[in-house]
């Protein structure tokens, strides 16, 4: 673990010898890090200050006062991260989300507690193959070391793969202008064991194209309250998709749906929907008229969660 406080900018005579002392780094650095003039110190004080660095838990402050030496004009630099990863399902028993998991990494990492800001709910049997989760630290660990040093603190069905620093005011769920979500039906007779929980198994033949044009009638701008579940309040239920298209290959159906903003369950309730349209309970036209009730009991069910993938996430900023 490494665990780096730093005071900057001290510019304080600490000595009758007149030495200055311009940063003090306590961590796995610190030989490295510290001005070389306290190497002069008399009474051996730059070893104690270096042993009593290595324990990682003492700050700059604490430091000065043991061993009489003044600090002013402190200064920490916080800097704001973002992480770029995924994450395969976790079971209900045991799930915890995304953010949560990473925040418990990081703080480790990192040696200080962190707020992590993920890009959007993770609820439990859901994937991202893409993901964004924001933080604010004062380690210097370099950033093309971090996804590793995380990596080695999270259960292996989460990946961080790289980390940029970004703006002070980006955050992964305000910055996002637009998400995309997956869907995966797996549309066979026989059930495939390699897409247990990552695709819904669906036995009884599903006419695509008739899927299709039901997912048609969702795009544009409309209030989707019909397709959300009580879950969480939001200011408004209107939103814009940009496109739901539907595809198979073979026996695997993909139906992609992209938007400014998604509610509770929008995607799992809207694919239910068009699932129904291919069973004939209801026709592609009928859907603009169940959006305009906002009566979640005439759109179809909500389906399975291991199908979920949250797959392409759009910021202004270069991640």
């Amino acid at each position: 673990m490494i665990n780096i406080y730093e005071v900057a900018e001290t510019n304080k005579m600490i000595t009758e010898e007149n030495l200055d002392v311009r940063t003090i780094t306590l961590g796995i650095s610190l030989l490295d890090c510290i001005d070389s003039d306290l190497r002069k110190l008399k009474d051996n004080i730059y070893e104690k200050i270096y042993d009593a660095a290595k324990d990682l838990v003492r700050t700059g402050e604490e430091i000065s006062r043991e061993f009489g030496i003044p600090i002013v004009n402190k200064r920490i630099s916080v800097t704001p991260i973002a992480l770029i990863g995924g994450a395969a399902c976790k079971s209900p028993e045991d799930f915890a989300s995304v953010a949560e998991t990473l925040e418990r990494a990081l703080s480790t990492v990192v040696g200080h507690p962190v707020k992590c800001t993920g890009a959007g709910r993770t609820d439990a049997g859901v994937h991202a193959e893409t993901y964004v989760a924001n933080f604010h630290t004062d380690s210097r660990i370099p950033l093309d070391r971090l996804p590793l040093a995380v990596n080695t603190r999270l259960p292996h069905d989460i990946v961080v793969v790289r980390a940029a620093q970004v703006s002070d005011h980006f955050n992964a769920i305000g910055s996002c202008l637009k998400k995309e979500y997956t869907y995966r039906i797996y549309n066979s007779r026989l059930g495939n064991p390699f897409y247990v929980d990552r695709a819904w198994f669906y036995p009884k033949h599903l006419d695509e194209e008739i899927m299709a044009r039901a997912a048609a009638q969702f795009v544009g701008t409309h209030d989707f309250r019909a397709v959300r579940s009580v879950g969480t309040e939001t200011k408004t239920t209107v939103r814009t998709v940009y496109w739901f298209d539907v595809e198979r290959q073979a026996d695997l159906i993909q139906c992609r749906v992209c938007a400014n903003g998604f509610l509770y369950n929008m995607v799992r309730a809207m694919v239910g929907t068009i699932v129904y349209a291919a069973e004939g309970k209801l026709a592609p036209e009928d859907i603009p008229s169940i959006l305009a009730s906002g009566n979640r009991t005439l759109a179809g069910p909500t389906v399975p969660p291991g199908g979920l993938y949250m797959t392409k996430l759009w910021y202004k900023e270069d991640l």
